[in-house]
Formats: structure tokens, C-alpha cells, sequence
């Protein structure tokens, strides 16, 4: 072969090496962004798998999360009045 042909072979290879360089870029690239979603979704998982509270481990119920607060009272007001006890009659 003369060095024109060889020259002219190794422009190619040269050529088809550099698209490949691009082709390995956009896919590290693309690696990168899948990674960080990947692992945001994980963090997203494993709140919502199989959460940890009192009842399926030993962590103390204080430390249980959508727990009502502790200002907060559970019962509901009822209808009756209040009577004051003072005021009451006595039957015999």
C-alpha cells in the first residue's frame, strides 16, 4: 500500500474513534443524571416502604412521626353544660 491509501485509513479509524468519544460522553453524561434521579427516588422509597414507628419496632412512641402533639387534646367537646357542684340541691 502507498501512503496516501494508509493515511487516508487512519483518517477514518481517527474519525470513527472520535464519534465514539461523543457516543461514550452523552453516556456518562446521561449515567450522571440517572444516578442522582436514582437516588432521590431511593431516598423517596425508603420513607414510604415500610416506615419505622412504635408498633413494628422498639422505637418509643414519641418519636413516631403524624403522631398528634402533645398540646393537642384527643377528645372531642361534648354537648352537656357544666354544672358547678356548689350550686347542686341535696336529696335526701
Amino acid at each position: 500500500m502507498d501512503q496516501s491509501a494508509l493515511i487516508e485509513q487512519l483518517f477514518l479509524k481517527i474519525k470513527a474513534l472520535e464519534e465514539r468519544v461523543l457516543v461514550l460522553e452523552n453516556v456518562e453524561k446521561e449515567n450522571v443524571v440517572l444516578r442522582k434521579e436514582n437516588a432521590v427516588l431511593q431516598e423517596k422509597l425508603s420513607k414510604h416502604e415500610n416506615p419505622k414507628n412504635s408498633r413494628n419496632s422498639s422505637f418509643p412512641p414519641s418519636k413516631d412521626e403524624n403522631r398528634p402533639l402533645k398540646t393537642k387534646s384527643l377528645r372531642e367537646p361534648s354537648d352537656k353544660k357544666l354544672v358547678d357542684k356548689k350550686g347542686m340541691k341535696e336529696t335526701p
